[in-house]
């Protein structure tokens, strides 16, 4: 009877989860943060192929040889549309007279669509990674972008009340010591390290 039960309830949770719908929004975090990681889908907490691991796993700095060097912009220039639910799907207008002609002015009624106003945004990062040869440990140091888009509507658009210019810029600054356990501990064959560091942040948020 217990089997019997749980059965339907076993069931019910994948048909309801495959039901739902991503949700879609014009978001300010960046992923983006060097070639490597976005051409690998930022799936590089097990991977350590640059200094840019020091973003997604610090402790893998152990791996990299000698002095390596990152560093990148991304240019990224998103396009956000606002399409309005109403009535008929359709913006309303009014005929007005303005400078010496009659031209069509909309209501703002929450009926208009809108699009962003276009701005290119330039994120930058930075990464950097010393394995000290004498002491089993590696240091590193990272500069990145983790937050840095806006978004700007027309003055005139039906959320003016609410916003029209929205920007977020952060700075993140990451020092970065890591010690190759593995070895101080006569491990061969095993990969085991151990990261300490800070994150210091400036943010700016209009």
């Amino acid at each position: 009877m217990k089997f019997v039960r749980i059965l339907p309830l076993a069931m019910a949770v994948p048909i309801i989860a495959s039901g739902i719908r991503p949700a879609k929004a014009g978001g300010f975090l960046i992923y983006e943060h060097g070639a490597v990681s976005t051409g690998m889908a930022n799936a590089r907490t097990a991977l350590a192929g640059d200094p840019s691991s020091l973003y997604f796993n610090p402790a893998a700095i152990t791996e990299l040889e000698g002095i390596q060097i990152e560093a990148g912009v991304t240019l990224i220039a998103p396009s956000i549309e606002y399409d309005p639910v109403g009535p008929d799907g359709q913006g309303r207008s009014y005929t007005g007279y303005r400078d010496g002609a009659y031209v069509q002015v909309p209501v703002n009624d929450g009926l208009n669509p809108a699009s962003a106003e276009f701005k290119l945004f330039t994120p930058i990062h930075l990464y950097m990674s010393w394995k000290l040869p004498w002491a089993g440990l590696s240091v590193g140091y990272g500069l990145n972008n983790p937050f840095g888009l806006g978004t700007h509507w027309p003055d005139d658009w039906d959320g003016r009340f609410i916003a029209t210019d929205t920007e977020v810029q952060t700075f993140m600054n990451q020092p970065v010591v890591a010690a190759d356990l593995a070895r101080w501990l006569g491990l061969d064959g095993v990969k085991l390290s151990l990261a300490a560091g800070y994150d210091f942040v400036w943010g700016k948020a209009t």
